[in-house]
């Protein structure tokens, strides 16, 4: 259909199309296309590391092997041969380009934009990465977060994001739209700090929704001390109920058929899931408690 042959387009041409995330009267066109390609449902294969990128993946499997863990390194290798396949080359060079030294900085990578365009040509390629790997198969998932913790690029964008979301104002916010939770990409001129702050906020919240253990990792590790309450806060009140009420409708939307006998209900007032599986006359019942 119309959809699939734009996505296969756009897939052929990704390396073209991020760097248009930079341009305000692009933005929204490329955002679009790139957003078509994480969510056509075809297994994708882009080719070619790069040799910096070769490079970057090569020490990292020797660092293994320096540490005596020749196993562990061997696998590193294989998952960072799926990685290099799942990402188009222009947005891993964009998060290897934290992995080297100096530390990347956004005022000194993208001197040519101001500060409000810089920042969001960050957070939108971030946020490109985190739509592509949403929607992997899961046998993909794992080899890909692995890349990216060695990118360290969690860490710098989440450090970028926390410097213009005001989680503090968020956090306090009642009865106010959550305008973060869908931030919508167009050609609106960011020179509006409010824009930026909820483009930052909403990254936060695709972050916390399709990679929470890394950002357990990062909030255990890296995460600033003036910042650690806030975030846990943001996080339990604000980015928990929105995607609990997301996983309770597509459970609600999945035919009872092919759960095979297994009911799931929830509530966002008392955070638990509930599954029962009835076969003749046994029931089993679990319940879990989202934190």
């Amino acid at each position: 259909n119309h959809r699939r042959d734009v996505a296969d387009g756009a897939e052929r041409a990704a390396d073209g199309l991020v760097p248009l995330l930079a341009d305000r009267d692009a933005r929204a066109t490329a955002h679009a296309a790139l957003d078509a390609v994480a969510t056509n449902g075809r297994e994708r294969s882009w080719t070619g590391a790069g040799k910096r990128g070769e490079a970057l993946c090569a020490s990292w499997v020797q660092q293994e092997k320096d540490r005596g863990y020749d196993q562990e390194a061997e696998e590193l290798e294989d998952d960072l041969k799926v990685a290099v396949r799942c990402l188009p080359q222009s947005l891993r060079e964009f998060l290897e380009a934290y992995a080297e030294p100096p530390p990347h900085d956004v005022e000194s990578s993208d001197v040519s934009l101001d500060e409000h365009t810089a920042t969001v040509y960050v957070v939108l390629r971030w946020l490109a990465v985190i739509r592509l790997v949403e929607h992997l198969p899961k046998n993909y998932r794992g080899p890909v977060s692995r890349y990216l913790a060695h990118t360290r690029s969690l860490a710098h964008v989440f450090a970028l994001c926390l410097d213009w979301a005001d989680l503090h104002a968020l956090n306090s916010a009642r009865g106010a739209a959550d305008r973060w939770q869908d931030a919508h990409v167009s050609s609106a001129d960011y020179d509006d700090e409010d824009a930026v702050s909820d483009l930052c906020a909403h990254a936060i919240y695709a972050t916390v929704t399709s990679l929470p253990a890394a950002v357990k990792a990062w909030w255990e590790d890296d995460c600033p001390r003036s910042s650690s309450n806030a975030f846990l806060k943001f996080v339990q009140e604000r980015v928990g109920p929105s995607f609990l009420d997301g996983e309770l409708a597509a459970i609600a939307r999945t035919d009872a058929a092919a759960l095979g006998g297994l009911a799931v209900a929830g509530s966002r007032v008392s955070r638990e899931v509930t599954a029962t599986y009835v076969q003749d006359e046994c029931e089993l019942r679990v319940v879990v408690r989202v934190p």
